[in-house]
């Protein structure tokens, strides 16, 4: 056991909300913990608190959760172990007495009516309900980047769990996990629930990261949350094991680095005044017909290029229909008469859009980027970008919100949303394309 400041503050907010419960005093507000894994995080919250809950109040009923049925039970069974153990019942056996009926690797009961059940993200709960409902790590690390499973977490917790307190005004709701993404379980919840959570954030070091509540940072030696288990030579293996992205998430509890991922805000080069002449002057359009405010943005970004070189000029993102969509095609044509080829790539909405739009206007291009991979795609415009060939205008002149560019592509893959991203990406593997085309026909290769 290596011991730390931040255990025994996880400890104490425990205590206090079983001490709470036990007293029937109304909760102010559900809880949110944010630390980097390895801490003890799950020993403490999966394995101690239910045991320990029960000394007190051995009729409290526990409802645990975690990504995988396998560690959920493993976390059940364990904590099971520390009850039947020796130590334990010595003490508080004459208190704590486990049912023979009801005793489970899923699910044990005590002789109170106390009981900690387990379950996985997504399982049923039918007919089932708890004091206190805690969900400790519900996403996979390995799959936080597939839109799907962090939807399904947070279906789970928003359509599920949330039904299953005993007492609504009494009973606790607890979320102790890594971040992952920046629209995990904790970034929705932070988003669209903020004023019903306290929030507890502890990243393992203050660089580039933020601890709250703030009062915490006091506790950091040499900017550390844990110099005996994860001293600063660790930290830097575990960067470069996770890569920018996990150790932003995992570690700092930043989902997005600062700097950025793939494509990092320092690859940016600006320009004050809009060259006179381009070679090309084209668009290139990432299309989402649903019009629904949960649904991704149309994106439509203008390109001048220049040789290598390639400046943004315009951008239109907005969530559109099917018509309101080629209205907003047909409207940079006229904002910029010099525009001959639109970029459309041609699946799902795009191919329909592609085949009446050809009827209005000539230059639309139903184009394949060679790859269905997001990722692989910002990968293959990275180069452009390193070697300073993508410019982007200063805010004084530009028509559009840049800063939100520059972020967007920076928190890529683990943003909110990718929708500049596409059409970026889209936009400069084609002017890649189409440089290497002109060249060759020069006989430069």
């Amino acid at each position: 056991m290596v011991d730390n400041w931040h255990i025994k503050y996880i400890c104490d907010i425990l205590q206090e909300e079983t001490e709470r419960i036990k007293n029937r005093i109304p909760k102010e507000k559900d809880i949110i913990i944010n630390v980097p894994p390895r801490s003890l995080k799950s020993f403490i919250v999966s394995i101690c608190w239910p045991a320990w809950s029960w000394i007190p109040m051995p009729s409290m009923q526990f409802i645990g959760t975690s990504y995988s049925s396998d560690l959920a039970i493993e976390h059940n069974v364990k904590c099971r172990r520390l009850i039947e153990s020796d130590w334990y019942t010595n003490y508080w056996g004459n208190k704590v007495i486990l049912t023979t009926d009801q005793n489970t690797k899923g699910k044990f009961e005590n002789t109170h009516n106390g009981f900690r059940r387990a379950t996985s993200t997504g399982g049923t709960l039918t007919g089932t309900g708890g004091n206190i409902i805690f969900c400790d790590d519900p996403i996979n690390p390995k799959k936080a980047v597939s839109e799907v499973e962090r939807k399904n977490a947070i279906d789970f917790f928003t359509q599920t769990l949330s039904t299953r307190l005993n007492e609504e005004k009494i009973g606790l709701f607890l979320i102790i996990m890594q971040r992952l993404h920046e629209d995990d379980l904790t970034g929705y919840l932070l988003q669209n629930e903020k004023n019903n959570y306290r929030y507890i954030c502890l990243p393992g070091e203050l660089e580039n990261a933020e601890v709250y509540p703030k009062s915490l940072e006091k506790n950091y030696q040499d900017g550390l949350l844990f110099p005996a288990r994860f001293p600063k030579d660790s930290l830097q293996k575990l960067k470069s094991r996770l890569g920018s992205f996990g150790y932003a998430g995992q570690i700092l509890q930043q989902p997005s680095p600062e700097e950025g991922g793939v494509l990092k805000k320092a690859y940016w080069q600006y320009y004050n005044v809009r060259p006179k002449e381009f070679e090309d002057i084209f668009d290139s359009w990432d299309m989402t017909f649903k019009d629904l405010h949960t649904s991704d943005y149309v994106v439509g970004t203008v390109w001048g290029r220049i040789g290598a070189n390639c400046y943004l000029l315009h951008m239109t993102r907005k969530r559109m229909g099917f018509v309101e969509s080629i209205k907003a095609v047909l409207a940079h044509r006229e904002r910029f008469p010099k525009l001959k080829r639109s970029l459309i790539e041609d699946k799902a909405n795009g191919t329909a859009i592609i085949e009446l739009l050809k009827k209005k206007i000539t230059g639309i291009l139903a184009y394949n980027p060679g790859t269905n991979s997001k990722i692989e795609r910002a990968h293959r415009i990275t180069p452009q970008l390193e070697a300073g060939n993508v410019f982007v205008p200063v805010k004084q002149i530009a028509t559009f919100d840049v800063e939100s560019v520059i972020d967007e592509c920076a928190k890529f893959p683990n943003g909110v949303h990718d929708d500049i991203v596409d059409s970026i990406s889209q936009a400069l593997i084609w002017a890649d394309e189409k440089k290497s085309n002109t060249l060759d026909s020069m006989g430069w290769f």
